[in-house]
């Protein structure tokens, strides 16, 4: 009897961590300009794998996937609790006004099949839609034949909080980017 007890509370314990919901979740702006660029971001409390986008036919991709990890861990009173979490982000832009739904996305999470929820997202003109986007077409041309990326155009440097380390300790790096060219649209 005492081993039939035992037996159920073990399987009780497996099925409900097995049942432990995943989150995967999307999210996004409700409204948009045509044209304007925007972060679609899944995110996903657990490491996935194999992410499949949803249907976008109605949105350009211009960036993406960008994938950000995160793992955490806790001890208090002798007990560990460990957090892993997952996003991935993506730039995107609508090329006409209307209201579009992005279906959900799939990723797997220890081998099951995980969806994200869907999204609406309201994409109207803009003011002088037309007229910015010529403005800044002929920008970004101009400075594609003026200025180009090169030694003389562009820097990065790289700054440490400390000047002398030992094993273990914490270093914060600054990245610092200096530029002679306009880089608002990159």
């Amino acid at each position: 009897m005492k081993r039939l007890v035992l037996l159920f509370l073990l399987l009780t314990n497996v099925f409900c961590v097995f049942a432990q919901d995943v989150k995967f979740t999307a999210s996004a702006p409700n409204v948009v300009e045509v044209g304007e660029t925007f972060r679609l971001v899944y995110s996903l409390d657990k490491k996935g794998k194999g992410i499949e986008l949803g249907d976008m036919k109605n949105f350009q991709v211009l960036m993406g996937p960008s994938v950000s990890n995160s793992y955490s861990t806790r001890i208090i009173n002798g007990k560990r609790s460990s957090k892993s979490s997952q996003s991935f982000s993506y730039v995107l832009t609508a090329n006409k006004p209307g209201v579009f739904t992005i279906s959900p996305a799939n990723i797997r999470v220890d081998g099951r099949p995980v969806s994200s929820n869907s999204l609406k997202i309201e994409v109207v003109k803009g003011r002088n839609n037309t007229q910015q986007s010529n403005r800044q077409r002929q920008s970004r041309e101009q400075i594609d034949t003026r200025n180009r990326i090169n030694n003389h155009n562009l820097f990065l440097k790289i700054e440490l909080d400390k000047n002398s380390i030992y094993m273990g300790d914490f270093v914060v790096a600054s990245l610092k980017l200096y530029s002679r060219l306009e880089l608002s649209n990159y």
